[in-house]
């Protein structure tokens, strides 16, 4: 999905990611998270749609995520792009 923004944004999202390489996937709390609360603000160790979410927030894409969103799904990623760009159809299709 393509995102609308500043040239700005789009270098400082590509700044911010590249800033997290060779940080680890977050693995143990894949499974946590069922079972524990989790903050995926924690930048120790990312799952993909957390990195996405923080490189836009980085950005200035995104406003930030509300405090007290312990994760960020994939699904939840889409929905706060989707509120950017118009989607057609179910996951874009």
């Amino acid at each position: 999905m393509e995102l609308p923004c500043s040239s700005e944004q789009e270098a400082a999202f590509w700044i911010a990611a590249r800033l997290e390489v060779g940080k680890p996937y977050d693995r143990v709390d894949l499974l946590a998270d069922f079972l524990l609360a989790r903050d995926w603000r924690d930048p120790n160790a990312w799952w993909c749609s957390e990195l996405a979410e923080w490189c836009c927030e980085r950005a200035g894409i995104f406003r930030p995520t509300p405090v007290g969103v312990q994760v960020v799904t994939p699904d939840s990623l889409y929905v706060r792009c989707a509120v950017l760009v118009p989607v057609r159809g179910a996951r874009g299709a």
